[in-house]
């Protein structure tokens, strides 16, 4: 029995990756009525690999899109706009979401028709071998109502989270941000901010979880500052925007990156001590990018 929702996958390039997300997707005891692999790839690979699982005769739908849009938060959009569902849970090619996680997000809406916003756990993938690391976790065991005052990084990831269709087409990313995109990261923050701010209510449900691959330590450092980079830029957007609590949400976000380097220097934790001294640099530079960019409406690809 498929459970009534959308999953919304964006790829670029990585197939290996994206065959084990699908495989986990298509292989649950309890699918999502449908999956759309969002494709930014340089060749048919990708394609070919989803047009190879079909069909489904389980009667679940699996959909290829190609977006030539720049960016993950332009094929996010498309997917958003595209989801034949109320709800849409998304998660990256390189995250494998546990056997019930489309349940889990459909439960979490259908009990609780003021919710907009869902976000969910993120555990590593595979055993903890030397010369591993987890690139993004989320281990908060307890659940946690979200609102307007919540921190954008506090609801959750990118790789794990659920949102009303209606709400995401209406909010939207800014394609300015995310991976691919100018700003390079922050599509996740800023969308969760944008949710949130405006009244409309929140979850984090640790039941709604994903494990997302581990990668070697040049990995993960790699990602450090586009992290930190596309935070910046976002906070800034915000200001822009209107928020008045971006002050308040970069002094938070600070105070955070300071206590864990603080923590690093205290256990000795080198790689966390570099790490956290990459976001920081991200997050400045990223102040200073947007800070510095023409004023203008978050830019948007309607076109598929």
């Amino acid at each position: 029995m498929t459970v009534p929702v959308s999953v919304v996958v964006c790829t670029r390039n990585r197939v290996e990756s994206l065959a084990r997300c699908l495989q986990g997707l298509l292989s649950s005891p309890e699918p999502a009525a449908e999956v759309l692999v969002v494709d930014q790839s340089e060749d048919d690979r990708t394609r070919d690999l989803v047009l190879s699982m079909q069909p489904d005769e389980a009667g679940r739908l699996l959909r290829y899109v190609r977006n030539d849009g720049r960016g993950m938060a332009a094929s996010q959009n498309a997917g958003f706009r595209l989801a034949a569902h109320d709800v849409v849970l998304v998660t990256d090619d390189d995250a494998v979401p546990a056997p019930d996680w489309a349940r889990q997000g459909w439960s979490a809406f259908r009990d609780d028709p003021g919710l907009h916003l869902l976000g969910g756990r993120v555990l590593p993938l595979g055993p903890d071998v030397p010369g591993s690391y987890p690139v993004s976790t989320r281990t908060s065991k307890r659940p946690r109502e979200l609102d307007g005052v919540t921190a954008p990084w506090d609801v959750g990831s990118g790789n794990c989270f659920g949102v009303l269709r209606a709400t995401a087409v209406s909010v939207g990313n800014d394609e300015r941000l995310g991976p691919g995109a100018p700003f390079l990261g922050g599509a996740d923050m800023d969308l969760f901010r944008r949710v949130l701010r405006d009244g409309r209510r929140g979850r984090y449900e640790p039941a709604f979880l994903v494990l997302h691959e581990r990668v070697d330590r040049a990995g993960r450092l790699g990602r450090r500052i586009p992290y930190g980079y596309g935070t910046g830029a976002a906070l800034v957007l915000w200001w822009r925007q209107g928020d008045s609590a971006a002050p308040l949400l970069l002094a938070s976000w600070l105070r955070l990156r300071m206590a864990r380097l603080r923590e690093g220097v205290r256990t000795r934790d080198g790689l966390r001590v570099h790490e956290e001294l990459l976001v920081l640099i991200g997050t400045a530079r990223g102040l200073v990018r947007a800070g510095l960019a023409r004023r203008s409406a978050p830019l948007r690809t309607d076109g598929l």
